[in-house]
């Protein structure tokens, strides 16, 4: 509460300021808080959330853009300058989905690293386990290679221009 219009003995007003004792202590509570080191990791998490959400948005959005070639196929107005609008608007959808899947796993290194340190050159206990069996398993194959490349060329070269077409055959696919 503020009261003001009391005049002091040399005339000047002065104000009283009220402060709610409840206020003032969550606020010096929270100030610990953010100041504690599970504080810092939880807000670290909720921005890799972000990061996860982005990512997940991006390959629905890929995924919805996809499913519609059948209905729209190759009918849209074509531009031999720029290309077919699916396609543009595919490639941009690709380097978008690129892009948060590359910030999510450098999101994820950043924490694991910040929350698990390396000791010296040594990994830590945690990162020597389970945890890169796993990683080993998921992103260090030939299809998550191609996918970080591509994203690479994307980000630093060009969009890649992606002509999709839909092909029948009989025969087994044949694998180069």
């Amino acid at each position: 509460m503020i009261h003001m219009g009391d005049e002091a003995p040399d005339g000047q007003e002065t104000a009283t300021l009220w402060t709610n004792p409840y206020t003032a202590e969550y606020k010096r509570r929270q100030g610990m808080l953010m100041t504690m080191r599970p504080y810092k990791v939880i807000a670290m998490l909720r921005e890799l959330n972000l990061t996860s959400y982005a990512f997940s948005k991006n390959a629905q959005e890929l995924e919805a853009h996809v499913a519609r070639f059948p209905e729209i196929g190759n009918t849209q107005p074509f531009n031999p300058d720029v290309c077919d609008p699916f396609n543009a608007e595919l490639s941009r959808l690709l380097a978008n989905t690129l892009s948060s899947a590359k910030s999510l796993i450098s999101g994820q290194r950043a924490i694991l690293r910040d929350v698990w340190p390396k000791i010296g050159k040594q990994l830590s206990d945690f990162e020597q386990g389970e945890y890169t069996k796993k990683r080993v398993h998921v992103f260090e194959t030939d299809e998550a290679d191609l996918l970080m490349e591509l994203r690479n060329y994307s980000q630093h070269q060009f969009l890649p221009r992606l002509d999709p077409t839909t092909y029948f055959s009989s025969g087994m696919p044949m694998w180069a």
